[in-house]
């Protein structure tokens, strides 16, 4: 019997519709449901010949629904056609035991969706005595899915061509004019061209964050992003970004708070960053679309957990605000791609309508979902449930004597730069000499290589993209060479070609860390830090860099000395707890723990300019991530002296005065 009704669970409208209507114009009766949940009801309620289920959905995920539908006796012997993403595809059909019939990977064609649902249609209710016909079928169908996968990788490779393409064209003019700004910041000027130079700085980095805004939500699409599995605090995760956003909303007179229900758990395994990414997201866009009033942010559990540490947690953001609203048939449009409930706001409050798009595809991730709740001209509610996991075992309290070990003084490194762009040669010169490294400049791979073997280096910046010879293959070579020598040269790869395939690329050549341009002075010395050699016998080491770098520290805060010292008094409170976490994992030779542990120090260190503190906690960091941890009880000590010194100079009343006059 022929297939003629159709269940598509898809929770993207714009996805469902367009297989709605491939399937309709072949004359099927097509139902959507928007979840897993709903697809469960309709499929018992209606028995459709078919299923066509998407794995990602809200409230219960496609890979539950399809175990439920196999054990539900009204829906077990319902064939399961399976949406699965490049990635899944090499082991979910496997994992799930699906035939090779019963899945396609997304983004798909029609001719590829509509093969599988035809060799589902053309296999129903066959006899056995149809087994040649069958087999005929099941040819064609192979035929016909190798030749549309093989038209959709051929899709996504010149997609992914063209957005590496678009970086590295659209960041290599943006970072000479971050970098060439930052010089000229640098020397004397008057408070007027400052001003000025400081707004096409901001404007710059606008800039910057919309064009990494559409690369990094195109690394989603094609399931290149992962989340992290990093141990962090709920509260102080949420306060950070109310902490960060509460001059955005001063700005407009508006008042924003945040209240988190008794009972959430605190310690939490999860991703801080992504989760604070969709956070800052949906508050930005309530400040943004609220002239009066009040933005107001809300955490509760849904379901308040007793149990053993370790366990699942569900949590329930929610953002409310009193701005303009949004109409009805809007509502879900917003969370489609560069899409906008009217394109008037787009122009009056500035947005790309991007936002909620990568919002819900990082909810997504989290394992939850996000909603609105709006009246138009009464404000609006955005909800979205995540889930982590929690921790019940309480922090140790942290030990306050350090190492007697003196810590080693950085020494400055001899460096050779390639790279093509005159502009770019004169900014790396610049910076890296101001930070007392002798510096080497060629313009191409061919001669890194020659000035490689015939100079003595300690480190190598290498551009991807260069004539003659890029990055990559001299890279290839000079590891190749060297083993021969037994030597190894660190080389760092310098590139705008910021999607994730790049890095790996950079990595796989031999490479041993990799920055995107624009890169700022802070981070390119953070880059440079963990590879800095220590002083030999008879050498002067370096003038020690001060404690704390107070343009820095301020431009994160942007000017707001108030916010600056109520951040300072968060971050060195919480500081002890990371120290004794990672004195505990070192204790425990836990290299994960380690480096989870010293990228959050390294993260709150450099929010207050603790530059020297942040670079001891980067070298901490790298250690733990290449399985290094000999000589970590020395790198924490210094760590702790630097945090100490950071501590030393916001305990000073007139640190205040300093940043005023800055």
């Amino acid at each position: 019997m022929a297939l003629e009704k159709v269940l598509i669970v898809e929770d993207s409208p714009t996805e469902a519709l367009l297989a709605r209507l491939i399937l309709e114009r072949q004359g099927y009766q097509v139902s959507v449901a928007a979840d897993g949940k709903e697809g469960l009801v309709k499929a018992a309620e209606e028995k459709p010949d078919l299923i066509i289920l998407d794995t990602i959905l809200p409230r219960m995920s496609g890979y539950e629904a399809y175990q439920r539908l196999r054990v539900d006796p009204r829906t077990a012997d319902i064939p399961v056609l399976m949406l699965l993403t490049d990635t899944e595809a090499t082991d979910t059909p496997r994992r799930l035991g699906l035939d090779a019939d019963a899945y396609i990977a997304k983004p798909y064609t029609p001719p590829l969706l509509l093969a599988g649902v035809e060799q589902i249609s053309r296999s129903n209710g066959r006899q056995p005595e149809d087994a040649d016909l069958v087999e005929k079928d099941r040819q064609w169908y192979h035929e016909e899915l190798q030749k549309a996968r093989r038209e959709a990788e051929m899709a996504r490779q010149a997609k992914s061509e063209f957005l590496a393409t678009m970086s590295h064209e659209l960041r290599t003019p943006l970072h000479e004019i971050l970098g060439m700004t930052d010089l000229v910041l640098n020397t004397e000027l008057t408070s007027e061209q400052r001003a000025y130079l400081l707004t096409t700085k901001n404007s710059a980095n606008a800039l910057l964050a919309i064009i990494s805004d559409i690369l990094e939500f195109a690394e989603i699409e094609n399931g290149q992003l992962t989340l992290a599995a990093d141990n962090f605090d709920l509260w102080l995760a949420v306060e950070k970004t109310i902490q960060i956003m509460i001059p955005h909303a001063q700005e407009k007179g508006l008042k924003l708070s945040c209240q988190i229900a008794p009972g959430v758990h605190r310690d939490l395994v999860g991703d801080p960053v992504r989760l604070r990414q969709v956070l800052t997201s949906l508050i930005g866009n309530a400040i943004r679309f609220t002239e009066h009033g009040e933005v107001a942010v809300g955490v509760e559990e849904i379901v308040p957990s007793q149990e053993k540490a370790g366990d699942e947690v569900e949590l329930h953001f929610h953002v409310r605000d009193t701005g303009i609203g949004i109409p009805k048939d809007k509502q879900d449009v917003i969370f489609e791609t560069f899409r906008q409930a009217d394109s008037s706001t787009t122009r009056q409050y500035g947005s790309i309508g991007l936002g909620l798009a990568m919002a819900k595809k990082l909810v997504e991730l989290m394992g939850g979902r996000i909603w609105v709740e709006s009246e138009v001209g009464q404000g609006s509610t955005f909800h979205f449930t995540a889930r982590f996991q929690h921790l019940d075992q309480a922090l140790h309290t942290p030990d306050k004597t350090t190492g007697a070990t003196e810590p080693e003084q950085p020494w400055q490194l001899r460096i050779l730069v390639a790279e093509d762009s005159p502009t770019n040669q004169l900014i790396a010169q610049a910076n890296l000499t101001k930070a007392g490294h002798t510096v080497q400049i060629v313009e191409n791979g061919q001669k890194a290589i020659a000035a490689w073997e015939q100079g003595n280096f300690d480190l190598i910046l290498m551009d991807i993209s260069m004539p003659q010879m890029d990055g990559l293959e001299a890279t290839r070579i000079i590891r190749e060479r060297e083993k021969q020598t037994g030597r190894h040269i660190p080389i760092i790869a310098m590139t705008a070609f910021a999607l994730k395939e790049y890095r790996e690329k950079s990595l796989a050549a031999g490479m041993d860390a990799y920055i995107s341009k624009p890169v700022s002075a802070v981070e390119l010395h953070q880059a440079i830090a963990p590879f800095l050699k220590k002083a030999g016998p008879g050498e002067l080491p370096a003038p020690p860099r001060p404690a704390v770098d107070l343009h820095e520290a301020l431009e994160v805060v942007d000017g707001d000395v108030d916010l600056l010292e109520a951040v300072a008094e968060v971050s060195l409170a919480e500081y002890p707890e990371h120290i004794a976490t990672l004195k505990e994992a070192l204790a425990c030779q836990d290299a994960p723990g380690v480096e989870a542990a010293a990228h959050r120090l390294k993260g709150v260190l450099g929010n207050l300019g603790g530059l020297t503190a942040r670079d001891a906690a980067q070298r901490l960091e790298t250690m733990a991530e290449e399985g290094r941890l000999a000589g970590g009880e020395i790198a924490l000590a210094e760590l702790e002296t630097e945090i100490e010194r950071v501590v030393a100079f916001y305990s000073d009343p007139g640190w205040k005065q300093k940043a005023v006059e800055s």
